[in-house]
């Protein structure tokens, strides 16, 4: 069984109302005082146990402000309240020693004037605005719309205040009390207030790419979460993670903030794994450990889920790798970070032309100054249209003919669906047909190009010379496929060598299939013979200035 967050109730509510630093903090209670008719009952607090002694009383205010020592009331009251319980709860608090309550009017839910609904707000909002306190609010008798209103002005103090107060919603459960003992539990509700407080911070996180509120969200109740499984003592294969996924989620933020690109998506000249394949395998074994409490975060880290997936890509480079940096583009331009997505646009463009399959050469200066110069040569109006756009941005409108927000927007916008459009093929000069391709070649070769294009390799002569396979070079490169990036090259040795040379010279990315061979004899001594395919394999590049020249004998 999963461990809840955490354990036990009391350990929820320490989570959700403490953190390191708060001692010392003193306490502002804020109530609701209604019209109804009131009964004395024994108030106590459960998270403290069965047995924990309460204050019997007919007011939850008089309960509240003792059990947790009060240095401010406040009384949020109608008119009609007022005369009604006024005087009985000011008795009550002088009774037991508590401070005099300040009285705060508001308006009675029956009244139509929707301005008095707006007067009320601002008037919860001044007394919630106090960075020192610790602000516990009883929303017991808060009548019609009072409790939605404590909610929507605690989340605006929370979001507008550079320091806000820490809070406690509580409620008085008076139906819920145990007839025989005459006792009613005072609930604590300040779960479900954390809890939206984390789903606006992951909802900005989604949104911009902004991750360190959420990412300290997730570590702190990550924390709480594994005290309450080490107090339960569960086993080692049960073991919670929310706090590794807010470490994870962090890392991630911070590669996506400052586009590191290769760090966020692997493939980095170091060689280590991507921020977002790990945070992806956090999450994805973080969720299973989310229950009672804390399953409501299981559907926010399904979200963040959904929009990191389409990121995973075992290269930055061929079809797969495009469609992550399409991905990343369109994720940077929905978070209206137009520079960071013109940026991205760019060097996916140039990670077409690169004439490697290997993710750590796509980092080095001199292969990416090469691919720069074909995709120049290649497409020279778009090459410059791009760069223009993302140059305009990083001279943040100082110049003379900078364009309007609304024509970098629809740049970016048909930048990044011509990337996804652009088709990129795969052509295979072998003797062995696509059509009759194990899948894991099949797969292996889409995720290096859009489409598969077979061209066959040439016949060549046993008896020719070196020189003479010049001549079958020209009408064989013509027929190359548009948009050629990467090819299986595969037949007689020395013309092979020849290809490679001269399409690696045009950025063509070449590449060999290799197989494992598995021999089955039978009885007869006849044997069957079976290739399975394990990967492609890239020809190390063939500098023309040392590959043999073909007059070579």
């Amino acid at each position: 069984m999963n461990p809840a967050f955490p354990s036990d109730a009391a350990a929820w509510r320490e989570s959700a109302r403490a953190s390191p630093g708060d001692t010392g903090r003193s306490v502002r209670l804020i109530s609701f005082v209604g019209t109804g008719k009131y009964e004395e009952t024994e108030y106590f607090d459960p998270e403290r146990g069965p047995e924990a002694r309460g204050v019997r009383t007919r007011y939850v205010v008089r309960a509240l402000a003792e059990m947790r020592g009060a240095s401010e009331i406040v009384l949020l009251v109608t008119d009609k309240a007022q005369r009604e319980h006024g005087a009985g709860i000011l008795a009550a608090l002088a009774d037991g020693g508590l401070p005099a309550p300040r009285i705060l009017g508001i308006s009675d839910p029956s009244e139509k004037d929707p301005s008095a609904l707006w007067s009320d707000f601002e008037t919860l909002r001044e007394t919630l605005t106090a960075a020192d306190r610790t602000i516990v609010f009883d929303i017991t008798h808060g009548f019609r719309s009072g409790p939605f209103f404590a909610a929507a002005a605690i989340a605006y103090v929370q979001t507008v205040e550079d320091q806000p107060p820490k809070f406690e919603v509580v409620y008085g459960a008076w139906q819920a009390r145990d007839m025989q003992a005459d006792r009613s539990p005072i609930l604590s509700l300040t779960a479900f207030l954390d809890l939206l407080d984390t789903t606006r911070a992951m909802h900005l996180f989604l949104k911009t790419g902004r991750a360190s509120e959420a990412a300290a969200r997730l570590a702190y109740f990550g924390r709480q979460q594994r005290a309450g499984w080490a107090r339960a003592g569960k086993s080692r294969d049960e073991e919670p993670v929310l706090d590794r996924i807010g470490k994870a989620l962090e890392n991630f933020g911070a590669d996506y903030e400052a586009v590191r690109t290769g760090s966020l998506l692997g493939g980095s000249s170091n060689g280590g794994m991507g921020t977002a394949r790990r945070l992806l395998e956090l999450l994805d074994q973080g969720r299973h450990h989310l229950s009672g409490p804390m399953k409501p975060f299981d559907r926010l880290l399904e979200r963040v889920q959904k929009e990191i997936a389409p990121l995973l890509t075992d290269s930055l480079v061929g079809a797969e790798g495009t469609r992550a940096l399409v991905h990343l583009a369109r994720s940077y331009q929905r978070g209206g970070r137009l520079l960071e997505a013109f940026a991205t646009l760019r060097e996916a463009w140039t990670n077409r032309y690169l004439c490697t399959t290997n993710s750590r050469a796509v980092f080095d200066r001199e292969i990416r100054d090469s691919a720069n110069a074909r995709f120049r040569q290649e497409q020279k109006h778009r090459s410059d249209t791009i760069s223009d756009f993302r140059n305009d941005l990083l001279h943040a409108g100082y110049r003379r003919d900078a364009a309007p927000p609304k024509s970098l927007a629809e740049g970016l916008e048909r930048g990044i669906r011509e990337l996804e459009s652009e088709e990129t093929v795969f052509w295979n000069l072998s003797n062995h047909p696509s059509a009759q391709w194990q899948e894991s070649q099949l797969g292996a070769a889409r995720k290096l190009a859009s489409r598969i294009e077979d061209g066959g390799f040439p016949s060549v002569d046993p008896s020719a010379e070196t020189a003479s396979l010049a001549d079958r070079l020209g009408d064989l490169l013509q027929a190359m496929p548009i948009g050629t990036t990467c090819a299986m090259v595969q037949g007689e040795a020395v013309m092979t060598l020849v290809l490679v040379r001269e399409l690696q010279a045009r950025g063509v990315c070449c590449v060999a299939a290799t197989t494992r061979r598995d021999i089955e004899e039978h009885d007869d001594g006849s044997a069957t013979r079976r290739f399975d395919f394990v990967r492609f394999r890239e020809y190390p590049s063939i500098h023309p200035d040392k590959a043999p020249s073909l007059s070579d004998p």
